[in-house]
Protein backbone atom coordinates (compact mmCIF):
# COMPACT_ATOMS: atom_id res chain seq x y z
CA UNK A 1 0.00 0.00 0.00
CA UNK A 2 3.05 2.42 0.98
CA UNK A 3 4.18 1.94 -2.54
CA UNK A 4 0.72 2.81 -4.03
CA UNK A 5 1.17 5.85 -1.89
CA UNK A 6 4.24 7.05 -3.03
CA UNK A 7 3.38 6.68 -6.59
CA UNK A 8 0.21 8.61 -6.29
CA UNK A 9 2.18 11.34 -4.44
CA UNK A 10 4.94 11.96 -7.00
CA UNK A 11 1.89 11.83 -10.12
CA UNK A 12 0.24 14.47 -7.54
CA UNK A 13 3.36 16.93 -7.02
CA UNK A 14 4.21 16.42 -10.76
CA UNK A 15 0.26 17.50 -11.52
CA UNK A 16 0.55 20.71 -9.51
CA UNK A 17 3.77 21.47 -10.63
CA UNK A 18 2.52 21.60 -14.23
CA UNK A 19 -0.89 23.33 -13.24
CA UNK A 20 1.68 26.26 -11.43
CA UNK A 21 3.58 26.66 -14.46
CA UNK A 22 1.08 26.58 -17.07
CA UNK A 23 0.03 30.09 -18.62
CA UNK A 24 -3.07 31.07 -17.62
CA UNK A 25 -5.61 32.51 -20.35
CA UNK A 26 -5.44 35.77 -19.07
CA UNK A 27 -1.66 35.76 -18.67
CA UNK A 28 -1.35 34.59 -22.45
CA UNK A 29 -3.84 37.37 -23.85
CA UNK A 30 -2.27 40.24 -21.50
CA UNK A 31 -1.27 41.70 -25.28
CA UNK A 32 -4.12 43.86 -26.49
CA UNK A 33 -3.25 44.65 -30.19
CA UNK A 34 -6.44 46.36 -31.13
CA UNK A 35 -6.04 48.45 -28.28
CA UNK A 36 -2.04 49.37 -28.44
CA UNK A 37 -2.96 49.92 -32.38
CA UNK A 38 -6.33 52.32 -31.41
CA UNK A 39 -3.62 54.36 -29.21
CA UNK A 40 -0.70 55.26 -31.74
CA UNK A 41 -0.96 58.18 -34.17
CA UNK A 42 -0.08 57.26 -37.18
CA UNK A 43 -3.54 55.08 -36.38
CA UNK A 44 -5.47 57.24 -35.47
CA UNK A 45 -4.15 59.55 -37.76
CA UNK A 46 -5.30 57.51 -40.53
CA UNK A 47 -8.64 56.10 -38.85
CA UNK A 48 -10.09 59.76 -38.49
CA UNK A 49 -11.67 60.55 -41.49
CA UNK A 50 -13.67 57.24 -40.78
CA UNK A 51 -14.62 58.06 -36.95
CA UNK A 52 -18.46 58.70 -36.73
CA UNK A 53 -18.93 57.68 -40.54
CA UNK A 54 -22.48 56.07 -41.00
CA UNK A 55 -21.31 55.27 -44.72
CA UNK A 56 -19.08 52.14 -43.23
CA UNK A 57 -18.92 49.77 -40.92
CA UNK A 58 -15.23 48.46 -39.25
CA UNK A 59 -13.95 44.97 -39.53
CA UNK A 60 -10.98 44.20 -37.58
CA UNK A 61 -8.43 41.34 -38.31
CA UNK A 62 -5.55 40.04 -35.79
CA UNK A 63 -3.10 37.64 -37.07
CA UNK A 64 0.01 36.35 -34.67
CA UNK A 65 3.15 36.77 -36.09
CA UNK A 66 5.25 34.77 -33.55
CA UNK A 67 7.67 36.44 -31.15
CA UNK A 68 5.23 38.78 -30.16
CA UNK A 69 4.44 40.32 -33.55
CA UNK A 70 0.57 40.93 -34.41
CA UNK A 71 -0.61 42.16 -37.72
CA UNK A 72 -3.54 44.13 -37.29
CA UNK A 73 -5.71 45.45 -39.77
CA UNK A 74 -8.84 47.49 -39.88
CA UNK A 75 -11.18 47.07 -42.38
CA UNK A 76 -14.01 50.09 -43.42
CA UNK A 77 -16.57 48.09 -45.35
CA UNK A 78 -19.21 50.55 -46.98
CA UNK A 79 -22.74 49.50 -45.93
CA UNK A 80 -23.94 50.11 -48.86
CA UNK A 81 -22.54 46.91 -50.50
CA UNK A 82 -25.87 45.02 -48.28
CA UNK A 83 -28.37 46.82 -50.62
CA UNK A 84 -30.18 45.21 -52.86
CA UNK A 85 -28.29 47.20 -55.57
CA UNK A 86 -24.64 47.32 -54.38
CA UNK A 87 -22.90 50.93 -54.52
CA UNK A 88 -19.57 50.94 -55.82
CA UNK A 89 -17.85 52.49 -52.91
CA UNK A 90 -14.41 50.80 -52.32
CA UNK A 91 -13.60 48.82 -49.19
CA UNK A 92 -10.98 50.83 -46.98
CA UNK A 93 -7.77 49.82 -45.50
CA UNK A 94 -5.51 50.58 -42.34
CA UNK A 95 -3.24 48.22 -40.98
CA UNK A 96 0.43 47.92 -38.59
CA UNK A 97 2.06 45.65 -36.78
CA UNK A 98 1.68 45.50 -33.37
CA UNK A 99 4.69 44.38 -31.07
CA UNK A 100 3.70 42.71 -27.62
CA UNK A 101 6.97 43.42 -26.30
CA UNK A 102 6.83 46.86 -25.83
CA UNK A 103 3.37 47.46 -26.25
CA UNK A 104 4.28 49.61 -29.45
CA UNK A 105 3.08 49.74 -33.15
CA UNK A 106 4.16 50.57 -36.34
CA UNK A 107 1.21 51.59 -39.50
CA UNK A 108 2.01 50.24 -43.14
Amino acid sequence: MSKLFKIAAVIAVTMFVLFLAAPTTAQANQCRPVKIAFSTPCFQTQMAPFEGSKLYKMQTEVIDMGKGMMDVSFYFVPKCLDDPIPCRIATLYVGGTVDCNTGTAVCD
